[in-house]
């Protein structure tokens, strides 16, 4: 996984930049070769996060603002989790044994 960070006029303490590593290492279970690309702001009194996970099949995205941006982080992260999920594959689904004919 690359993780890259971008502040808009914003410091990105290494704090935060540890806790988003973290929560974002269990993408790497949803997917193979993931790049996420985290936007950091403030608009006002509230912190803005982006993320952007990418692929080279698919690309999601999620933005979340709020006071807390420790917060945003694990909403992002949900919102990414779905997303991802819904961009899967459809996994085949097996014969139970009831559909199985056996010839005699």
């Amino acid at each position: 996984m690359n993780n890259n960070y971008h502040g808009d006029s914003t410091l990105i303490s290494d704090a935060f930049k540890a806790m988003c590593n973290k929560k974002l290492a269990k993408l790497d279970k949803l997917a193979d070769d993931i790049n996420v690309e985290i936007f950091l702001s403030k608009e006002g009194k509230e912190h803005v996060l982006k993320m952007v996970a990418s692929t080279k099949n698919w690309e999601v995205v999620s933005k979340e603002k709020s006071d807390d941006m420790y917060k945003n982080i694990d909403l992002c992260i949900d919102s990414l989790k779905k997303q991802i999920n819904d961009k899967k594959p459809a996994k085949s689904q097996s014969k139970s044994k009831k559909d199985i004919d056996f010839a005699e």
